[in-house]
């Protein structure tokens, strides 16, 4: 079996550094804990991409497995690899309509949308407004989606969210063990985490 010691690693650092700032660091060094873990939330997010893209390993079942815990909490892997591939599928890859993770508009679409709407976009093309409303921005019209898919029973929705839930379960679990108010995860973690992320769409 082929086997990519580095990005294994990196898999064992991020979940390493993750559990070792909020057991060890977040008792002596809150702040500096909430840092540590919001950068390991955005490097997971990372390793996602590597791990649907089929590393470290050859088998997909090992890769989403070694990535399955959601530090992030937001995103299920099977849901985030359906969409992500289907876009990397299509020959209109640099096509910004179909690109998951771009923000774009044609102008009679942009033209309907409401006023409120229109502002949150502006403010969401700046660097500032990425990195603070992106990651909701995009979290909401995510979860209006799943649940429409959910809803319809699309093919494979409901197992992705049926094998997500536990896994970030799990994350809630443990940030209670370590003593860290779940909102403040959310806040501190999650939010700056996924606003890592937002920069590269920015660029």
């Amino acid at each position: 079996m082929r086997l990519e010691w580095p990005t294994l690693g990196l898999i064992v650092v991020c979940y390493g550094a993750w559990l070792a700032a909020g057991f060890w660091l977040w008792p002596v060094a809150s702040v500096l804990a909430l840092a540590v873990m919001a950068v390991t939330a955005a490097l997971h997010s990372s390793l996602v991409h590597e791990c649907l893209h089929g590393h470290p390993t050859r088998s997909r079942r090992i890769n989403e497995a070694l990535v399955s815990v959601p530090l992030s909490l937001a995103y299920p892997f099977r849901r985030y690899k359906a969409t992500h591939l289907q876009h990397h599928h299509d020959d209109r890859l640099t096509d910004p309509f179909d690109d998951p993770e771009s923000y774009y508009r044609a102008r009679w679409q942009y033209d309907r949308f409401p006023a409120w709407l229109k502002t949150l976009l502006r403010w969401n093309n700046t660097l500032l407004g990425r990195v603070v409303l992106g990651p909701w921005l995009v979290a909401g019209a995510f979860f209006v989606s799943e649940a429409a898919l959910i809803r319809s029973d699309a093919r494979g929705v409901r197992l992705a969210w049926a094998l997500h839930l536990p896994a970030a379960l799990l994350v809630l679990a443990l940030v209670w063990v370590m003593g860290i108010p779940l909102w403040l995860y959310v806040v501190a973690v999650c939010w700056p985490g996924l606003s890592l992320i937002a920069i590269r769409t920015f660029a």
